[in-house]
Protein backbone atom coordinates (compact mmCIF):
# COMPACT_ATOMS: atom_id res chain seq x y z
CA UNK A 1 0.00 0.00 0.00
CA UNK A 2 2.43 2.41 1.01
CA UNK A 3 2.06 6.25 1.31
CA UNK A 4 2.99 9.48 -0.83
CA UNK A 5 6.39 9.41 -0.53
CA UNK A 6 8.89 11.87 0.27
CA UNK A 7 8.89 15.03 -1.17
CA UNK A 8 12.03 16.33 -4.38
CA UNK A 9 14.67 18.37 -3.25
CA UNK A 10 13.33 20.98 -5.33
CA UNK A 11 9.77 21.12 -3.63
CA UNK A 12 11.88 21.59 -0.12
CA UNK A 13 13.93 23.97 -1.75
CA UNK A 14 10.94 25.93 -2.58
CA UNK A 15 9.36 25.40 0.17
CA UNK A 16 12.23 27.10 2.43
CA UNK A 17 12.69 29.84 0.01
CA UNK A 18 8.77 30.80 0.38
CA UNK A 19 8.82 30.55 4.36
CA UNK A 20 11.74 33.00 4.24
CA UNK A 21 10.15 35.01 1.88
CA UNK A 22 7.22 35.09 4.60
CA UNK A 23 9.20 35.59 6.99
CA UNK A 24 10.94 38.67 5.61
CA UNK A 25 7.55 40.59 4.99
CA UNK A 26 6.50 40.02 8.36
CA UNK A 27 9.64 41.67 9.68
CA UNK A 28 8.76 44.53 7.08
CA UNK A 29 5.51 44.76 8.70
CA UNK A 30 6.69 45.05 12.11
CA UNK A 31 8.52 47.38 11.78
CA UNK A 32 6.28 49.70 9.74
CA UNK A 33 3.76 49.33 11.87
CA UNK A 34 6.58 50.87 14.94
CA UNK A 35 7.67 53.28 12.57
CA UNK A 36 4.29 54.63 12.07
CA UNK A 37 3.26 54.24 16.14
CA UNK A 38 6.54 56.52 16.63
CA UNK A 39 6.20 59.26 14.42
CA UNK A 40 2.36 59.52 13.31
CA UNK A 41 1.26 61.92 10.78
CA UNK A 42 2.92 65.12 10.09
CA UNK A 43 0.67 67.95 9.60
CA UNK A 44 1.64 69.62 6.69
CA UNK A 45 0.45 73.31 6.25
CA UNK A 46 0.07 75.49 3.40
CA UNK A 47 2.49 78.08 3.29
CA UNK A 48 1.88 81.53 2.31
CA UNK A 49 4.42 81.34 -0.56
CA UNK A 50 3.56 78.36 -2.21
CA UNK A 51 -0.23 79.67 -1.73
CA UNK A 52 0.44 82.50 -3.10
CA UNK A 53 2.20 81.22 -6.13
CA UNK A 54 -0.34 78.85 -6.69
CA UNK A 55 -3.11 81.93 -6.55
CA UNK A 56 -0.73 83.65 -9.24
CA UNK A 57 -1.06 80.83 -11.69
CA UNK A 58 -4.85 80.11 -11.91
CA UNK A 59 -6.47 82.04 -14.34
CA UNK A 60 -9.94 83.16 -14.29
CA UNK A 61 -12.33 81.33 -16.30
CA UNK A 62 -10.37 78.55 -16.54
CA UNK A 63 -11.04 74.89 -14.81
CA UNK A 64 -9.14 73.38 -12.82
CA UNK A 65 -9.20 69.52 -10.76
CA UNK A 66 -6.87 69.09 -7.77
CA UNK A 67 -4.63 66.23 -9.61
CA UNK A 68 -3.43 69.01 -11.63
CA UNK A 69 -2.82 71.48 -9.41
CA UNK A 70 -0.85 68.98 -7.58
CA UNK A 71 1.03 67.85 -10.31
CA UNK A 72 1.57 71.50 -11.58
CA UNK A 73 3.40 72.53 -8.23
CA UNK A 74 4.96 69.03 -7.21
CA UNK A 75 2.72 69.47 -4.15
CA UNK A 76 1.21 66.28 -2.58
CA UNK A 77 -2.55 66.03 -3.40
CA UNK A 78 -3.69 66.51 0.43
CA UNK A 79 -1.55 69.93 0.22
CA UNK A 80 -3.85 70.86 -2.49
CA UNK A 81 -7.08 70.06 -1.53
CA UNK A 82 -6.62 72.19 1.33
CA UNK A 83 -5.11 74.79 -0.85
CA UNK A 84 -8.48 74.55 -3.12
CA UNK A 85 -10.40 74.65 0.10
CA UNK A 86 -8.83 78.07 0.98
CA UNK A 87 -9.68 79.12 -2.37
CA UNK A 88 -13.14 77.74 -2.34
CA UNK A 89 -13.92 79.70 0.98
CA UNK A 90 -12.77 82.91 -0.18
CA UNK A 91 -14.37 82.46 -3.33
CA UNK A 92 -11.86 82.54 -5.67
CA UNK A 93 -12.72 78.50 -7.39
CA UNK A 94 -15.83 77.62 -7.47
CA UNK A 95 -17.05 73.83 -7.61
CA UNK A 96 -18.79 72.91 -11.19
CA UNK A 97 -18.33 69.18 -11.06
CA UNK A 98 -17.76 66.09 -8.67
CA UNK A 99 -17.18 62.49 -9.29
CA UNK A 100 -16.04 59.90 -7.09
CA UNK A 101 -12.66 60.11 -8.02
CA UNK A 102 -12.29 63.51 -8.88
CA UNK A 103 -13.45 67.18 -8.83
CA UNK A 104 -13.64 70.18 -11.37
CA UNK A 105 -13.41 73.64 -10.15
CA UNK A 106 -13.69 76.66 -12.22
CA UNK A 107 -11.38 80.13 -11.09
CA UNK A 108 -13.60 83.38 -10.81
Amino acid sequence: MGGKGKKGVAAIEKQQARQQQEAAAREKEKKRQKKDEKGGQKQIYVTNDAYQELVKAIKPGSYYTLYELASKFNIPLGLARRAVNDMRSQGKLVQVSRSRNSQLFLAT
